[in-house]
C-alpha cells in the first residue's frame, strides 16, 4: 500500500484521476478499518508492561516502532488524498474551461451569420435569438471570470497548472 501511496503518477485525465481517487478512497477504507486493530495492539502491550510480564521493555519499542510506521501511513494517505483532490480539482477546471471554450466558439460561430430573414416574422425571431445569444454569452463571461479566479487559486501539479492557465488565457482571447 505505501507503494501505491508513495506512486505519484494519477493520470493526465480527469477520467483517470477519477479512477484513482476511486483507488484512493478503497484503500483508504481498507487502511482506516485497521484502526482498531492498532488501538487493541495498544492496550495489549499497555496490560503487559503494566502488570510487569518478561520483556515488557522490548514489547513497549515494538509498540512505538509499530505505531510510528502506522502514523506515517496515515500522514502518507493524507498526503495523498490532498495531492489527488487539487490534481482532480485542475482537471474538472481544464474540462470547465474546455467547454466553455467549444460554447463559446459556437456562439461565434452563430453571431457571425449573415442571415436576415426575408420577412417580418423572420426579422422578430432572429432578434429574439440574437436577445437570447446576448444573455447566454453574459452568462459565459461569468463563467470565463470565475474559472480564471479559480485557477489562479488553484494548487497542483506544475504540468496541468500551467495547462490550465494556458487554456484559461486562450479562453480569455477568445472571448475578447
Amino acid at each position: 500500500m505505501v507503494l501505491v501511496l508513495s506512486d505519484p503518477r494519477y493520470g493526465s485525465n480527469l477520467a483517470q484521476v477519477d479512477a484513482t481517487v476511486k483507488k484512493h478512497e478503497a484503500i483508504s477504507a481498507d487502511i482506516l478499518a485497521r484502526t482498531e486493530r492498532f488501538e487493541d495492539l495498544s492496550a495489549m502491550a499497555a496490560e503487559l508492561v503494566r502488570e510487569n510480564y518478561h520483556g515488557a521493555e522490548a514489547v513497549s519499542r515494538t509498540e512505538q516502532a509499530v505505531l510510528q510506521r502506522w502514523r506515517e501511513l496515515l500522514e502518507l494517505l493524507e498526503r495523498h488524498r490532498t495531492s489527488l483532490a487539487r490534481l482532480a480539482h485542475l482537471m474538472a477546471l481544464l474540462r470547465e474551461a474546455d467547454t466553455v471554450g467549444h460554447t463559446l466558439m459556437e456562439m461565434k460561430a452563430q453571431f457571425q451569420s449573415e442571415e436576415v430573414g426575408r420577412h417580418l416574422v423572420d426579422v422578430e425571431r432572429l432578434l429574439q435569438a440574437h436577445a437570447l445569444q446576448e444573455l447566454q454569452l453574459g452568462a459565459l463571461d461569468d463563467s470565463i471570470r470565475r474559472l480564471v479566479r479559480q485557477g489562479a487559486a488553484a494548487e497542483g501539479p506544475p504540468q496541468p497548472k500551467q495547462q490550465l492557465t494556458q487554456q484559461l488565457m486562450q479562453l480569455e482571447e477568445a472571448y475578447d
